[in-house]
């Protein structure tokens, strides 16, 4: 082996360690898991941050939320007694904080937005890896073969990304129902 070759093994070498050393981010699934709500109940048993889509400023903040209604109405959004004088929010847990709507367990951040009918919707921002723990959840057994398993998160994977390449501009990528992939 020549001298140049090896100069261009270790440059490769190098570039490949410094490539895996990077800090991995992981890709944002938008997730519509509730649609045309005329109001939701909305629990969050931790710290929570709600913060304005629009300006991206905290709006409320609190150590905790039981059983809340949720609605719209022409003034923005109605939580409980509280109007959020804003068209959509978003709601942050703190870390290991759980949020529920209508008794569904969400991880993530939750956006509720009303639409021009003053109804909900509820899109989930999540990571694609813990959105595929809820897909392949509902999707298949987990007593089928891992090869089988592997074989659907990558099915499930492939098509989230290009759901949401299609869905750019878009409020959310997915849909949590039979119309997308299945996801809870």
């Amino acid at each position: 082996m020549t001298q140049k070759m090896k100069k261009y093994i270790l440059i490769f070498i190098c570039a490949a360690v410094s490539f895996a050393a990077l800090p991995k981010t992981q890709e944002i699934m938008r997730v519509c898991v509730l649609k045309d709500a005329q109001d939701l109940k909305l629990t969050v048993d931790s710290g929570y941050k709600i913060y304005s889509i629009k300006t991206g400023e905290i709006i409320k903040r609190g150590k905790s939320l039981y059983k809340v209604k949720i609605s719209a109405i022409a003034e923005g959004i109605l939580l409980g007694n509280t109007l959020l004088p804003e068209d959509a929010v978003k709601l942050i847990s703190d870390k290991d904080g759980r949020i529920y709507i209508d008794k569904k367990r969400f991880r993530g951040e939750v956006v509720i937005f009303k639409t021009p009918e003053l109804k909900l919707v509820v899109v989930n921002n999540i990571g694609i890896e813990d959105y595929l723990y809820g897909v392949l959840y509902h999707e298949i057994s987990h007593r089928w073969p891992n090869e089988v398993i592997k074989a659907q998160a990558i099915a499930a994977r492939t098509y989230a990304l290009y759901q949401k390449r299609l869905m750019q501009g878009k409020p959310y990528d997915l849909t949590a129902d039979i119309y997308s992939q299945v996801y809870g």
